[in-house]
This record gives structure tokens, C-alpha cells and sequence, in this order.
């Protein structure tokens, strides 16, 4: 009972002994071992370098030329497009291949608007739909209860098509 409490006495001790050991103290003081954290290291100097020149090259780099984003938008610059020599062979050849498609884009355009049109009013129409409501009956043997012979003509409503149902249901 005694021998297992010596033992952890003793490697308490022990490891109590190796955190302050002469050489771990000694690495304290030691300026081999000292870290000064700023920003002004070698890799934090070359960063900033770095970002100084990226900054100045941008400044100073030629801006692209201003042009319209697509050709497409027009089948005139299409055809222009088509017929510039200074142009490349593929852009050519594109350009060539798209310029008569300008009547055909009109056609699928108007077709999709009137799609997109048909299919926002359905939208509409079920957005706006509601299901029929439920009247529920406390007693729904009531009728049965009333007399056949006691009714005035045209007072009682059709209730050949009449369907009771549970509440389960």
C-alpha cells in the first residue's frame, strides 16, 4: 500500500528534475535561443518588395484597349469581325460561322419571351390557388334525422353526391 504511493512520489521527482535542468535554464538566458518577432525579417522585407514593385507595374502597365465585351451583340460587328484580316484565323472563322445567326437568335429569343411569359402566368395561377374548404360536422347524422315528409318543395338541397367522412380521413 505504501510502495505504489513511493513510486509515483518518485516519478514526480523525476520529471520535476528534467523540466529544470541546468540546460533547460541555461537556454533561457542563451541568445542563440532568443526569437524577436516583427516585420522587419527576411521574408516580411521581400513581401513588401514584392507588393511595391506589383503595385508600380500596375500603375505603369498599358490599359487594354476599350472594346464592346461580345461581338455578338450586333450582326454588323459580326461581319466586320469576319472580314478583319489582322484578326485571328479562329476568331475569323467564328465570327464567320455566327454572322448569320442573328435572324435565327431574334427567333429563339421571341419564342423563349413568350415561354418565360406563358410559364410566369401558370405560376401566378397555382401560387393563387387554394384548396376548396373543409366544413366539419359535429354530428354528421344529422342528415339523416329530418323527416322526408316534413319538407317544402324546393327547399332541401341534392345530397345524392354527399360523401361523409371521418375525422381519419
Amino acid at each position: 500500500m505504501l510502495r505504489p504511493a513511493l513510486q509515483t512520489a518518485r516519478n514526480v521527482r523525476l520529471t520535476r528534475s528534467f523540466q529544470t535542468s541546468a540546460a533547460r535554464r541555461a537556454a533561457h538566458g542563451d541568445s542563440k535561443h532568443d526569437t524577436h518577432e516583427s516585420f522587419f525579417t527576411g521574408p516580411w522585407i521581400q513581401a513588401g518588395i514584392i507588393f511595391a514593385f506589383g503595385v508600380t507595374a500596375y500603375n505603369f502597365l498599358p490599359s487594354p484597349k476599350e472594346v464592346v465585351a461580345s461581338p455578338t451583340t450586333s450582326n454588323s460587328a459580326l461581319e466586320q469581325e469576319a472580314k478583319n484580316d489582322s484578326a485571328p484565323w479562329l476568331t475569323r472563322f467564328l465570327a464567320g460561322r455566327l454572322a448569320g445567326a442573328a435572324e435565327q437568335n431574334e427567333q429563339y429569343n421571341d419564342k423563349h419571351l413568350a415561354l418565360t411569359i406563358e410559364a410566369a402566368d401558370q405560376r401566378l395561377l397555382f401560387n393563387e390557388a387554394e384548396r376548396p374548404k373543409v366544413r366539419r360536422l359535429k354530428y354528421p347524422s344529422l342528415f339523416e334525422q329530418q323527416s322526408p315528409y316534413l319538407v317544402g318543395a324546393g327547399t332541401t338541397p341534392d345530397l345524392s353526391k354527399l360523401v361523409i367522412k371521418s375525422d381519419e380521413q
